[in-house]
């Protein structure tokens, strides 16, 4: 008899540290759909980069989606959202990774063509953000998971802005009927929840 009310002691301890850690993972996603729905570019106090690390930051916004028939990243402040971001969600060892990977962008950008990575062009930003995403030296895995979760943070907070979720998708408020297979071209782009608007 005791074993089995040991059993069933452990099981309920089991199942309430399993539901505990889901509650857990919830709660972290409800607190980045919630900064995220709050978020507010023009009365956003940003404070974790400094002047150059947005800079380089900006340009990653232009490069991860530039601008084409609708505005890209760095055009919505995606730079502003990812550093709001950064503040009211993550711990301070994220911020500080996210910081150490804008200042070493910067840094392998002096030190390689003598001009900051904000004052480089496209195609040479490109180039170096793929030795970034490679771990192609001077960039290790060290820069690779922070660089992963910038890039993130820049499509939520361009699939969450106005022109990202109602220029760039398209929203049915009533979808149709399911059909699996449709060309691109017969719908004109992906879609989009406009709920947030």
């Amino acid at each position: 008899m005791q074993s089995h009310n040991s059993s069933r002691r452990d099981l309920l301890k089991r199942m309430a540290m399993g539901l505990g850690v889901c509650a857990a993972e919830g709660a972290l996603l409800n607190n980045a759909v919630a900064a995220a729905l709050s978020y507010d570019a023009s009365s956003s106090q940003s404070g974790l980069f400094t002047p150059q690390q947005r800079a380089v930051l900006n340009a990653i916004c232009e490069c991860v989606i530039p601008r084409t028939d609708t505005p890209g990243a760095a055009e919505v402040g995606c730079a502003e959202f990812v550093e709001h971001q950064l503040l009211v969600v993550f711990a301070s060892d994220t911020q500080q990774a996210c910081q150490g990977v804008l200042q070493t962008i910067h840094q392998v950008s002096t030190n390689e063509q003598g001009k900051p990575f904000a004052s480089r062009s496209i195609a040479e930003q490109i180039a170096l953000l793929e030795k970034v995403e490679a771990m192609q030296p001077p960039f290790t895995h060290l820069e690779y998971g922070p660089f992963k979760q910038l890039k993130n943070l820049i499509v939520f907070g361009y699939y969450t802005s106005m022109p990202g979720a109602t220029q760039e998708l398209t929203y049915l408020a009533v979808p149709g009927r399911f059909v699996g297979s449709v060309p691109l071209a017969d719908i004109g782009s992906a879609y989009s929840s406009k709920d947030y608007y």
